[in-house]
């Protein structure tokens, strides 16, 4: 989790902006139900209009791989990393974007999750809390909190709506680069132990799960799939700590 000086907190502020935008229009696509292929383009075009590069494409996978995609598009049952080519959009599904964004130097990272024409309350509780536990997670990336208790919040947000935090994933450090120390869990680890510092940058993705379910799989080396029939859902924002959060990706 590496500390921004001013001039890096403002160029962040920049791209985080550009981001957001970028991602709103995205979903109104996916919500049109076009076809990942359509988003993935507009996403490039989007990210290359404003001076951009898709950050994503930075990312390795256990074989050496880069991502080869702008967005990942997670679709149902896939929790994230889902490669956006070839998918169609149907009246209800769960479609996830998540999108990464280097601007003049710097990363941001963001992710929302909408339910197409979904009518099931089961999935659209999931969505609400899904989007609190955000919002209460957010609030604790401040003095002088620790990083476990974005975590903490996350988890009680989750009990409180019958779900399951996905524990297998992590939100983490941002800015620098897409990935940085620390992993921020979807669940109270036990302790705490890491303590927010003022002017670094963390990207918060807490990620639920409707129900209980026995691990998660891989596919095509990049989409990380729950089991069959267990929905999830997945919202995340780049946050610069302070005496106050300062949210940095405005959310849709």
């Amino acid at each position: 989790m590496s500390k921004l000086n001013p001039s890096e907190s403002k160029i962040l502020r920049q791209g985080g902006k550009i981001l957001g935008r970028i991602l709103k229009r995205l979903l109104y696509l996916a919500a049109q139900k076009k076809t990942g292929d359509e988003i993935e383009a507009e996403a490039e075009k989007l990210i290359k209009d404003a001076g951009g590069f898709p950050a994503f494409k930075e990312a390795k996978n256990a074989k050496g791989e880069f991502y080869p995609a702008a967005i990942c598009l997670s679709l149902n049952e896939e929790v994230v990393h889902g490669l956006p080519f070839g998918k169609k959009i149907y009246a209800g599904d769960l479609v996830s974007i998540d999108i990464g964004l280097r601007y003049k130097g710097l990363v941001t990272d963001m992710a929302w999750t909408i339910y197409v024409e979904g009518k099931d309350k089961k999935v659209k509780r999931m969505l609400k809390f899904n989007q609190l536990a955000l919002k209460r997670a957010i609030q604790k990336a401040r003095l002088p909190y620790f990083v476990e208790d974005i975590s903490l919040e996350i988890e009680r947000t989750a009990q409180e709506a019958g779900v399951v935090p996905v524990a297998d994933l992590t939100g983490h450090g941002v800015g620098h680069s897409l990935h940085e120390p620390p992993a921020v869990f979807n669940i109270f680890p036990g302790k705490r132990k890491i303590v927010l510092e003022e002017n670094k940058a963390l990207a918060i993705e807490p990620i639920f799960a409707l129900k209980e379910y026995k691990g998660l799989h891989t596919k095509g080396g990049w989409g990380i799939i729950a089991p069959k029939g267990v929905l999830t859902s997945h919202f995340e924002a780049t946050v610069i700590v302070g005496k106050k959060p300062e949210i940095i990706t405005p959310l849709p």
